[in-house]
């Protein structure tokens, strides 16, 4: 290739460089003394990061691959090999790859058969993490304490961060694989590192929710933002958690104010006012629920030949808050009721001015809390186009409908989905 420019060169020392790309700038730069030496003039008037950099690294006078296998096999003369043990009894790096060497060496002569990977390191080299050893192992020391000055003054960015300590650099050879130590499934094993590399499986993306993902990681459901990872606000983590519940249980427990509106409810239709005369109408809604307005529409069945309907609503002490006539068979309430109450409700009907009201059974409401009210307005403006978010937010208030409404939604955008076929 080329003689690269100082841009170029410089994108190689940083590692801004793709694995295709930073292999084939280490193929010339170890060859290229030009190039090398441009490399170590970029850091010339920066010599304490040079010096750190390379006491850092453990690679300002390590010796080459060759050398280190050619003292392994004791192919050295008397004085080299002397040296060699000298440097390597003081450079931890060397020692353990000479270990690694020793160690790979004594298994291939103890076993009459083995298995010889072609090109395994190389092949290894440009899939393992960091992929920068591979570049310092083919630009030698000039390399190396260049591109220690870049780890220098990257570690003055980072605030509470350990640097990671790198590892003396090993040149692609072929490893040998033993035939009886070989595990089940096949793994990508990195040469010089005694673990094998795991490799994260990739979350599986199981339902869309407008900005947000249903995911499944490790086995376990989870909510997460789209781009952004797991929710971190304190409403986003509240809101994943009652999802959370909702996907494994199916349902929403209630928050503590609307299940004694519910228990409410019971008491009071066992109690008082709830006979009816055989020509009274039937209140169709509300009954027995949570309401989001606090000026509910109240809705009643048709009586025929009614004149009029009497429409009375009632607090939990039995204090008339509303006392209204009408032709029609519902009514808005004129007046907003207070959040948070429990009311009653009943409709009489009469046939002429002179009769006297046919009272209906009284019915139960309740009206959204303001605690209520004022979390399904974070979640529309802080979560939105989430169906789920609003929809477990509807359910924890006992707002049941508008809750099956936004479940609805969210199947039909995700049509198939299986776990969003669960959301009723």
């Amino acid at each position: 290739m080329k003689h690269p420019n100082i841009s170029e060169l410089e994108n190689f020392v940083n590692g801004k460089l793709d694995s295709k790309q930073l292999l084939e700038m280490d193929e010339h730069v170890c060859g290229c003394a030009q190039c090398r030496a441009a490399i170590s003039n970029m850091f010339v008037s920066k010599k304490m990061a040079l010096d750190l950099g390379a006491l850092l690294l453990g690679a300002n006078d390590c010796p080459e691959y060759e050398q280190l296998s050619a003292y392994v096999e004791n192919e050295l003369d008397t004085d080299q090999a002397k040296a060699m043990q000298s440097h390597v009894n003081s450079c931890e790096p060397c020692t353990r790859d000479v270990s690694r060497m020793a160690e790979l060496r004594s298994h291939a002569l103890m076993r009459p058969s083995v298995t010889v990977a072609p090109g395994m390191s190389k092949q290894a080299a440009r899939t393992a993490t960091p992929i920068w050893k591979r570049a310092l192992a083919g630009m030698g020391a000039v390399g190396v304490v260049a591109f220690s000055a870049y780890m220098f003054f990257g570690l003055l960015k980072m605030s509470n961060q350990t640097a990671p300590v790198a590892k003396a650099p090993i040149a692609a050879k072929q490893e040998v694989a033993h035939q009886a130590n070989l595990p089940e499934k096949p793994i990508n094993i990195i040469p010089g590192v005694d673990k094998p590399t795991v490799i994260a499986a990739r979350p599986e993306i199981l339902l869309n929710d407008g900005n947000y993902r249903i995911i499944r990681e490790n086995g376990k459901l989870q909510m997460a933002k789209a781009g952004d990872g797991s929710p971190r606000t304190a409403l986003e983590v509240r809101i994943a958690a009652s999802i959370n519940e909702k996907l494994q249980t199916g349902k929403v427990k209630l928050d503590e104010p609307y299940q004694v509106s519910m228990t409410e409810f019971t008491v009071r239709s066992n109690g008082a006012n709830n006979s009816s005369e055989a020509i009274a109408p039937k209140l169709i809604e509300p009954s027995d629920k949570v309401i989001f307005s606090s000026n509910p529409t109240l809705k009643w069945s048709k009586i025929d030949m009614a004149s009029s309907y009497k429409v009375t609503v009632y607090d939990k002490t039995g204090r008339i808050l509303i006392d209204q006539t009408t032709d029609k068979t519902s009514m808005m309430a004129p007046t907003s009721l207070p959040r948070g109450g429990v009311y009653q409700w009943r409709v009489g009907v009469r046939r002429s001015e002179s009769d006297k009201w046919a009272m209906s059974a009284a019915s139960n409401f309740a009206v959204l809390s303001d605690h209520g009210y004022n979390t399904i307005q974070k979640v529309r403006s802080q979560m939105p186009g989430s169906h789920l978010a609003l929809g477990v937010a509807y359910e924890s208030c006992g707002l049941y409908s508008e809750a099956r409404q936004e479940y609805a939604a969210a199947r039909r955008a995700n049509f198939g989905s299986a776990l969003a076929n669960k959301l009723r």
